[in-house]
């Protein structure tokens, strides 16, 4: 990443303003995740989506904090495909869709 800052953005940028910088930082580790296939939340999310596999993702999540820090069961809910949290990030209309009628059915089991 710093030779594509260094060597493609860097320049780009002053060429618009000179003085332009960019700094990178680490925010921290992040501790990762994985779900618990016996608790409750990992269970109501496969039979309200009816879906039993078993997914990875790369982008950084709070559920690995919220799992393995503070000991509360969690899921990852999102679109798949790899068209988030990177350059021209999008979500498509159908996956919004899907997102707002999995929330209504998480409302309504409760």
């Amino acid at each position: 990443m710093r030779s594509y800052v260094d060597n493609e953005l860097l320049p780009a940028m002053r060429a618009e303003l000179a003085d332009a910088s960019i700094e990178i930082s680490a925010v921290g580790p992040v501790p990762p995740f994985e779900a618990n296939e016996e608790s409750d939340i990992v269970k109501l999310a496969r039979a309200l989506t009816g879906d039993k596999a078993v997914h990875k993702c790369a982008p950084c999540t709070e559920s690995g904090y919220f799992d393995s820090v503070a000991g509360i069961p969690a899921v990852i809910c999102g679109p798949l495909g790899g068209e988030y949290h990177c350059a021209n990030e999008y979500i498509t209309v159908s996956q919004m869709k899907k997102c707002r009628e999995f929330m209504l059915k998480v409302a309504e089991s409760l």
